[in-house]
């Protein structure tokens, strides 16, 4: 009569292998879930920094010196031709103000950009303000 053990140890063997792959996959799709769960975090405080960027840009119509110093004061004014661009460096993020022209008489505008370390931007938002319609600042 012949044993079993060989044909027992190659069954453990299989099922070790078995547990050993689904362990694998089971890693990957946690670490996925990780790195998705960052991401959404860090959408999160990018939202919330463009929030106060923007509801202090909105109240004081449009001043960005003003608005930054209502935001936290540590923004730094960039010169690109013409244009003045606010920059606040965060611990993960760059966020940034800029004024844009507007299509419609009596609405200033600004886009306020926040963008991860890497170059990629994490979120955008377009923000209006009512200005006088003599082409300055409403309440000047």
């Amino acid at each position: 009569m012949k044993s079993k053990a060989p044909l027992a140890l190659i069954e453990i063997l299989i099922m070790i292998l078995i547990f050993a792959l689904a362990s694998a996959l089971c890693m990957n799709i946690f670490l996925w879930s990780e790195k998705q769960s960052e991401a959404v975090e860090l959408k999160g405080r990018a939202a919330e920094e463009i929030q106060t960027a923007a509801e202090c840009l909105k109240y004081r119509n449009g001043d960005f010196e003003q608005a930054a110093a209502d935001s936290g004061g540590d923004w730094i004014v960039h010169q690109s031709g013409e244009t003045e661009i606010w920059v606040r460096d965060r611990e993960d993020m760059t966020v940034s103000m800029e004024k844009s022209p507007s299509d419609t008489e009596g609405l200033g505008r600004a886009e306020i950009s926040a963008f991860s370390y890497e170059g990629h931007e994490i979120l955008s938002v377009e923000v209006y303000w009512q200005t006088s319609l003599n082409g300055g600042e409403a309440g000047e």
